[in-house]
């Protein structure tokens, strides 16, 4: 069993069978779905099911909850290329955005991660200022790189700003005003 993290406002736990009717109700908003690049479209109950059903036992992808609320979600992955071997990743649904709570769910989760490895990549479709925000107020940078990536809500490839981030650069972040984990305990690896 993966342990929760706490931030002084959330709680990131693991991705649960009751979950299932939220996700597909909140990635079904076009809002929150124009910005992701993998849920298919349309989405549907069958596949926040699914979707649960691989992840859940994963430490790495969890529901973000404020005040027993779930907000959103956010994932550290295994990956290929840019030199990291995770990738992180992350969205809220509409009602929770402009709060500074994925900044604050993301942060948790990089101090999680560089508990046991060095570098972790991500990206920001170009039209996604509020990701775009949310990354370089946790310190990544960008690679030079903007990848095309093919997106499901928008039946094409749109362009992915990449951007990474490492251990010493982390500890260089101004925390001014990011609220991070009272308790990180949570030391198990990330598993595909």
């Amino acid at each position: 069993m993966t342990a929760m993290l706490e931030t002084e406002r959330l709680i990131l736990r693991q991705l649960r069978p009751d979950d299932a009717d939220w996700l597909a109700a909140e990635i079904a908003r076009p809002e929150v779905h124009q910005w992701l690049t993998s849920p298919p479209r349309p989405y549907r109950l069958e596949d926040a099911r699914g979707y649960i059903d691989r992840v859940r036992d994963c430490p790495g992808y969890r529901m973000i909850e404020r005040d027993g609320t779930r907000c959103g979600v956010v994932s550290i992955t295994p990956k290929d290329g840019d030199g990291a071997a995770h990738e992180i990743g992350f969205w809220l649904c509409r009602e929770a955005w402009g709060h500074g709570l994925m900044t604050e769910a993301a942060a948790a989760m990089i101090d999680w991660h560089f508990d046991r490895h060095t570098v972790l990549a991500s990206g920001w479709m170009q039209q996604n200022a509020g990701s775009e925000s949310v990354h370089r107020k946790l310190g990544f940078q960008e690679t030079g790189e903007v990848r095309m990536i093919y997106a499901h809500f928008h039946g094409r490839d749109v362009p992915v700003v990449r951007v990474r981030l490492d251990r010493q650069s982390w500890g260089d972040v101004d925390r001014t005003g990011l609220r991070f984990a009272r308790s990180t305990d949570a030391k198990e690896g990330i598993t595909s």
